[in-house]
């Protein structure tokens, strides 16, 4: 005999599926604490492409000593340490155990005793905005230059530079006066190509000279980065 017989309306019995929602949620969950766990443990053991690196914080660095209102003041990636310093030029570089990823700052200035006329700065500005004058390629050789010997510091002494023509410059801290050189650097022996550019600037207190310059990796993953180094530039300091 059976005891106490369902009725017979009632329907069967149904096994509590969970909600797809809770399901989704579950798995949400789930997958968020794989992904902290992996950052973790990749960031405690400092496992990073070996191909690849990217700044991120800053630091203020100060060419003035020596130089009396006519100094220059940048940002820089905190990694960059002085190399050479002299009287009025500097050079700062990142040497990374992979080559194909170091970079380079330089930054000069030739004061002037004698102040320029607003003439000469006229003349820069005609000059420079026109490649086919007669005397640009003497105006820009110095540019050059002080490119080319900061790069054969840093490479085999067989290194080439080609320029892009001068183009106008201007950032938060200069309006005038100031030109910015594209350039690219090989070197035979080490079979590395750098990417760079310089920035030429005049006041009727000197002339400024500031170059950065990376390899090819390491300019094309941190262009934000040089974006916010050049707009720190500040001159007459």
């Amino acid at each position: 005999m059976i005891e106490n017989p369902a009725p017979l309306n009632q329907p069967p019995h149904k096994l509590h599926m969970p909600k797809p929602k809770f399901l989704m949620a579950f798995l949400v969950i789930i997958l968020a604490g794989t992904a902290s766990a992996l950052y973790i443990f990749v960031f405690n053991n400092k496992i990073t492409n070996p191909n690849e690196y990217r700044y991120h914080k800053l630091n203020s660095y100060s060419l003035t000593q020596g130089l009396s209102g006519s100094g220059i003041i940048f940002e820089k990636p905190v990694e960059f340490k002085v190399s050479y310093l002299v009287n009025t030029s500097v050079i700062l570089i990142h040497d990374l155990a992979n080559k194909q990823l170091s970079a380079y700052i330089a930054a000069a200035v030739t004061p002037l005793k004698t102040p320029l006329f607003a003439s000469d700065l006229q003349n820069y500005n005609q000059v420079l905005a026109s490649p086919s004058n007669n005397y640009y390629g003497q105006t820009v050789k110095g540019i050059q230059t002080f490119t080319q010997n900061n790069f054969l510091r840093s490479s085999s002494q067989k290194g080439t530079v080609n320029f892009a023509n001068a183009k106008k410059f201007t950032s938060a801290n200069i309006k005038s006066n100031a030109w910015e050189f594209d350039f690219t650097a090989k070197d035979p022996v080490k079979n590395s190509q750098d990417i760079g550019k310089t920035i030429f600037a005049i006041t009727p207190k000197g002339y400024y000279y500031f170059t950065v310059y990376a390899t090819n990796l390491n300019w094309t993953d941190n262009q934000k980065v040089w974006n916010r180094v050049f707009d720190s530039l500040k001159i007459n300091q």
